[in-house]
């Protein structure tokens, strides 16, 4: 989906000869782009979700499109479906705009040099991009910071959710241990007040779940609990208001994964995600969402400018 406005800019809309695909540019360039015509409006509206069968993971990789941006899913820790990514990028974009390539991680932070920092698969993939000549970039780097409840992600969630800040960091800190990070990274005195800790106790009883034993060193039992809290679907558990802040969380990294991709594409780059797979579906349903409003405004555009 291409934002109203960017289309009010002074970019171009283009179509480009041998793709068909239909994008901004900040110039159209007649030896590649013709002006599209209002019935290819379409070919913008949405997402395309697909996949590749990797050679190397021999994995099913689930992907979508966002307009000449693409967003591959892996499992975590799998550097073999990161291979076959890279492979199927090489194969599918010439070899003259791999300058033009941005790969977009999940997770990346900045260290104290400035420098954008990945770990497990998304750490594999930085050097097999940066040799290809692309850039580096992250969909949900510093501002959307899980262990900051001062940052936007939080900020984020109070508004989606209507909780307020002590509820928001007890659904995180439950989310991230039930996943197995340590208190060391996500401390219960700084995420945990006695409302949140209640909070987080009241979810328990609401679902059936035994109530949390040991916030300073939670056990076995505490952590499979906090992780059922968090991702009830998994286990077909009842849901609570832990799950509202996990599914926020979710959707506020989604938003920022499609707005960076728009962003890169708006400066003639190719953006190139790889995230986690259960990212795949969400990404496309935010864009399906969307697409009623999309091709109006395309078609209205469109029209305007014949």
């Amino acid at each position: 989906m291409i934002r109203l406005k960017s289309l009010l800019k002074e970019d171009d809309i283009v179509k480009n000869k041998k793709t068909g695909n239909v994008y901004v540019v900040k110039q159209m360039d007649p030896a590649k782009h013709d002006k599209p015509t209002p019935a290819d409006a379409g070919k913008t509206k949405q997402a395309s979700p697909a996949a590749i069968k990797g050679k190397t993971s021999g994995k099913d990789i689930q992907t979508t499109n966002i307009g000449i941006g693409k967003v591959y899913g892996t499992i975590h820790r799998n550097t073999k479906m990161v291979d076959d990514i890279v492979d199927h990028v090489k194969s599918t974009i010439p070899k003259d705009r791999w300058k033009d390539i941005v790969f977009v991680g999940e997770g990346g932070a900045t260290n104290d040099k400035g420098e954008l920092v990945f770990h497990d698969e998304m750490k594999y993939a930085v050097p097999k991009f940066k040799q290809m000549g692309a850039g580096i970039d992250t969909f949900d780097g510093d501002d959307l910071d899980v262990h900051k409840p001062e940052s936007k992600l939080y900020k984020k969630q109070i508004e989606k959710t209507g909780l307020n800040q002590s509820q928001v960091n007890a659904g995180n800190w439950a989310s991230m241990i039930g996943q197995g990070e340590g208190t060391d990274t996500m401390k219960p005195s700084k995420f945990l007040n006695d409302e949140g800790k209640q909070f987080l106790q009241d979810a328990a009883k609401e679902a059936g779940f035994p109530e949390i034993e040991n916030w300073d060193d939670p056990t076995d039992k505490d952590i499979d609990i906090l992780y059922r809290l968090s991702f009830p679907e998994d286990y077909g558990d009842k849901e609570t208001k832990i799950n509202d802040i996990q599914v926020a969380f979710n959707e506020i990294r989604d938003e920022n994964l499609i707005e960076k991709t728009k962003q890169l594409q708006s400066q003639g780059k190719i953006p190139i995600t790889i995230a986690g797979e259960g990212h795949i579906e969400l990404v496309k349903n935010m864009m399906n969402k969307n697409s009623q409003l999309s091709e109006f405004s395309l078609r209205h555009i469109f029209k305007s400018i014949k």
